[in-house]
């Protein structure tokens, strides 16, 4: 890696496996800039910070990265890979790493098949607090760890714990057999949709946003189902939580999205968002309601995993 002669410099350098551009970006605050990958694939960075701090690092997906003034990190990923293969070099090597490793471990959490609102309350704290105890030490291990990194990690640990409890006694409402939260979505036109309007029908819910890459990539698997169903009793809708209608709009026309496209106004703030507790979800999300408005699951497998799976039996018994 390239030594820095101005202790005032921070430099980001680093290597990319695979890559699916020529460029890599660094977000600073407002600022982004781009550098471009020489012939072997590798790119450098120098930057004038002022303080320690989170900064956003992107090629096609992204990581946060820890940076301190003066300082040099080095990055390698396989984009093929790209979480799983992050390692970092130099100066905050250690806790670069323990994000890159902590990412994953909230990943594992999150996802969505796991159900963990489906476990008694008790069993569900003990497996939280065995989450958080690990993460802890994995952060205690770091020697000498920048002061303002310790002081925001432990933060995050505690404001984890907090938000997932506060997570069951949402999810806990959105278990199989309770009556699904009502929403008032407009159409293209304005027109109010609400749960009523689909009442007699299985509903299988898309919620996306435009902003999410993974949300774009189902959309095909979904209209796929939409299309092989279409003379089901299963009604196939896509509610955006996008926080403004102009972009939504034209992502539905720039796509030529068909069927029953809606968007939930006030997006991610949205009663529709609050009530399906969507922001501990993620995006995108799957939600599957039966034809007397009740939930069958609130966190249904994409698309392109196995929620045919499902829809089959729903078919049947209808």
């Amino acid at each position: 890696m390239l030594s820095c002669k101005n202790n005032t410099k921070t430099v980001i350098s680093g290597i990319i496996e695979n890559p699916k551009s020529e460029f890599v970006h660094l977000t600073l605050g407002d600022s982004i800039l781009t550098n471009k990958l020489d012939k072997t694939n590798m790119f450098n960075f120098e930057i004038n910070i002022t303080k320690s701090g989170y900064y956003r690092f992107d090629h096609e997906e992204h990581t946060n990265l820890f940076l301190s003034p003066g300082k040099n990190l080095r990055l390698s990923l396989d984009t093929k890979r790209f979480d799983e293969s992050l390692f970092f070099t130099g100066d905050l090597a250690a806790e670069n790493n323990y994000l890159a490793w902590e990412s994953l471990e909230f990943e594992k959490i999150q996802n969505p098949q796991i159900r963990l609102y489906n476990l008694e309350k008790d069993k569900f704290s003990n497996f939280i607090d065995s989450v958080t105890t690990n993460i802890s030490n994995r952060l205690s291990s770091i020697s000498a760890p920048d002061s303002t990194f310790l002081r925001t990690e432990k933060k995050k640990i505690e404001t984890f714990k907090k938000s997932y409890l506060n997570y069951y006694d949402k999810m806990h409402l959105l278990q199989m057999g309770n009556i699904a939260p009502d929403f008032k979505c407009k159409d293209m036109n304005g027109t109010n949709y609400t749960l009523n309007n689909f009442k007699g029908k299985v509903l299988c819910i898309d919620v996306w946003a435009t902003w999410c890459t993974g949300c774009l990539n189902e959309i095909p698997y979904f209209n796929r189902l939409k299309e092989k169903y279409a003379s089901s009793h299963i009604q196939f809708i896509s509610i955006s939580i996008d926080d403004k209608r102009d972009i939504w709009l034209n992502t539905i026309q720039k796509k030529d999205l068909k069927g029953i496209q809606l968007w939930a106004q006030d997006g991610k703030n949205s009663q529709f968002s609050l009530d399906y507790y969507l922001e501990e979800c993620g995006l995108p999300c799957f939600i599957l309601i039966d034809a007397n408005g009740k939930i069958l699951n609130a966190r249904a497998p994409r698309p392109s995993e196995n929620l045919e799976d499902i829809l089959k039996n729903l078919d049947k018994k209808n």
